[in-house]
């Protein structure tokens, strides 16, 4: 082989590499999606504004009447909904990767010729194949011997968004009560006979139950007459609702006797007589939650000392199964409960 030829064969060899790298980096920038299909689709959607919020303290009633209160805090909003029907033209194609070309290009030179004789015996038989696989079949072969597109292929197919529109439906004010969940809600009595600020969380229904009892001072020099009750969600002074509730002038007298038979009991030099007595009276006065829980308290208090726990049944026995003589505000209950002044604290 001459000289010439082999630089003849080299130019020839680096005329095709240059063709390659030429139709390949056309197939890259230019290359596109092969389209399937226009998809059209309708949506309701709804979005809301609060125009008005607001929180309040729902209760039984202004006045207290019962030992426990439950009380609900709940959020009062009004809402404007406004509903959009969206409807969107997306377009379903087959993305472009040069890569599939190396075997789509020959398959198409291959499928082509195949389409064009299947075609012909379309026409001699006069239409006896199935138009809808002969039509498909000599498009993919004539998509697959483009090599800036690729063949359809729903399994890798994706979608490309279009034109949307966005046209309202309906708009309307509505009004709606939210509970209130797990804040902090403060209670106490107001006035001059003063008390026990104490916190409760609420639950998931927004509610609280707040007993009185829990409220009362160690000492009270007049019964309570008012109940304060606050919501707090954030660490402020001023809080973001309040409520304030009468209470009733009899509860209020009895929340007065029962303050220096509470002090009793929290002494720890009470005596198993002095306890009984002070179950007694709180059951007396309508307390009888209450009496039942302190009755529990002094039972496991004595579970070790076997003679209290049977003068302190005694006591109860003597005043629950035979009270004859005995009167849950008489004399001898009263010789069994010492002074306010006399309490431990």
């Amino acid at each position: 082989m001459s000289q010439s030829e082999r630089k003849e064969g080299r130019s020839t060899v680096r005329g095709r590499l240059l063709l390659g790298v030429s139709v390949l980096l056309c197939a890259v920038l230019f290359g596109c999606a092969n389209h399937i299909e226009f998809v059209e689709s309708e949506r309701d959607d709804t979005s809301e504004r609060v125009l008005e919020s607001e929180f309040a303290v729902r209760a039984p009633s202004d006045f207290v009447e019962d030992p426990i209160l439950e009380l609900q805090f709940v959020k009062r909003q009004r809402v404007e909904l406004t509903t959009r029907r969206s409807r969107s033209r997306d377009a379903r194609v087959t993305p472009y990767m040069p890569a599939r070309e190396l075997f789509e290009v020959p398959a198409g030179l291959v499928a082509l010729p195949c389409a064009l004789v299947l075609g012909v015996v379309d026409v001699a038989s006069f239409g006896s194949l199935p138009n809808e696989s002969s039509y498909r079949f000599g498009a993919w072969a004539v998509s697959a011997l483009n090599p800036l597109m690729n063949t359809e292929d729903v399994q890798r197919s994706s979608r490309r968004a279009g034109d949307a529109r966005h046209l309202p439906v309906d708009v309307q004010t509505l009004s709606r009560e939210l509970p209130v969940v797990a804040a902090t809600v403060y209670a106490a009595f107001g006035g001059e006979a003063g008390g026990v600020v104490r916190s409760f969380e609420t639950d998931a229904a927004g509610r609280v139950e707040i007993e009185l009892l829990d409220l009362l001072p160690d000492e009270l020099s007049s019964p309570p007459q008012r109940l304060i009750a606050e919501l707090h969600l954030e660490q402020a002074e001023q809080p973001d609702a309040a409520r304030m509730l009468y209470v009733d002038r009899a509860l209020g007298q009895r929340l007065r006797q029962a303050v220096p038979i509470l002090a009793r009991v929290r002494s720890p030099q009470a005596d198993p007589e002095e306890l009984a007595a002070s179950i007694y009276i709180l059951d007396g006065i309508g307390f009888p939650g209450r009496a039942a829980r302190i009755r529990e308290q002094v039972t496991y208090r004595f579970r070790d000392q076997r003679s209290s726990l049977r003068a302190f049944e005694r006591a109860l026995d003597r005043r629950y199964v035979n009270p004859a003589g005995v009167t849950a505000w008489g004399a001898e209950e009263s010789e069994h409960l010492s002074e306010p002044a006399d309490l431990e604290p």
